[in-house]
């Protein structure tokens, strides 16, 4: 089977997973355009941001032909472990496709909080809250949930000025020793993985249970599933009854009312939610079991 069969298959399966959240399918498979390539990686896959240093590494590295380097330094790229290849297709080739595709859909064009200065970002903690640091408003791509802060932030035109007259030594210097930057995004990346993961084993399992039902899928993936962040995450989900999060997760700026930086998790989350949201944030990483028949088939069964 092709990566262009495939890729066609993932999106049948990511337009019925949207469609059954009571979106639009067809339209969300129709902007999900961004090129694939197979490639020597220690993940699985990654979504690699359009103009970001790690994508133009990758493709000077790997890409010759200037006019595609050009097209995809502009769209961004997933890519998949090589190791798919050369195998036949299986839950986990499908799923990790599927996972990418969900990050890629929901980069951003923004032109807030950019920084010329690579080793400081244009948002840090100091004087105990988060600041804007910069006034620079040249647009660049971000992940709307792993590159952009989400939390309160002091913007006022007072603080702007006050850092923008420092030198790049006191800027460093307060980065440097800023712990509560790093562990807020740490946080939202752990966050951020375990319900694109959720999602990406949701819609495989709604096809292969024949059914339009994401809660029963929930509900399955909950009592049989061994990752301890995926039972957490879905504890959160069933507890509230809802499906916003997969929902935010699909258009991000509707739920934060165009506001990129509105901490809508932050304020989703509940007294009650509390152990099972320090269960991810206590993760090293995501944990995968082949519970569900069909983890181990080599083509896509219903």
């Amino acid at each position: 089977m092709s990566l262009d069969e495939i890729n066609n298959m993932a999106n049948e399966l990511l337009k019925n997973f949207v469609n059954c959240l009571g979106l639009n399918g067809d339209y969300y498979v129709s902007v999900t355009k961004t090129p694939i390539m197979f490639c020597n990686t220690f993940f699985n896959g990654r979504f690699l941001t359009a103009r970001s240093v790690e994508l133009k590494e990758y493709i000077d590295k790997n890409i010759s032909d200037e006019k595609m380097k050009n097209y995809i330094y502009n769209e961004g790229l997933i890519v998949i472990n090589k190791k798919y290849k050369k195998e036949p297709l299986d839950f986990d080739f499908i799923t990790t496709l599927i996972h990418e595709k969900l990050h890629s859909n929901r980069m951003l064009l923004i032109n807030k909080q950019h920084s010329h200065d690579n080793n400081v970002g244009g948002v840090f903690y100091d004087d105990g809250r988060f600041v804007q640091n910069t006034d620079s408003s040249k647009p660049y791509f971000a992940d709307a949930a792993q590159d952009i802060l989400n939390a309160s932030i002091d913007n006022s035109k007072k603080t702007i000025n006050k850092y923008a007259f420092i030198s790049d030594e006191e800027r460093d210097d307060i980065s440097f020793h800023d712990s509560e930057f790093d562990k807020k995004m740490e946080q939202q990346g752990k966050i951020d993985e375990v319900l694109v993961e959720a999602m990406a084993i949701t819609a495989y399992y709604l096809d292969y249970r024949n059914t339009d039902s994401i809660f029963q899928v929930i509900r399955e993936i909950n009592t049989r599933y061994k990752g301890d962040d995926i039972k957490a995450i879905t504890n959160i989900i069933l507890r509230h009854n809802d499906l916003e999060l997969f929902k935010w997760m699909i258009d991000p700026l509707s739920y934060q009312v165009d506001d990129v930086n509105y901490d809508f998790f932050g304020h989703y989350i509940t007294n009650e939610d509390l152990n099972d949201l320090n269960i991810i944030f206590e993760s090293e990483e995501l944990t995968f079991d082949n519970y569900f028949p069909g983890n181990n088939s080599r083509t896509r069964n219903k």
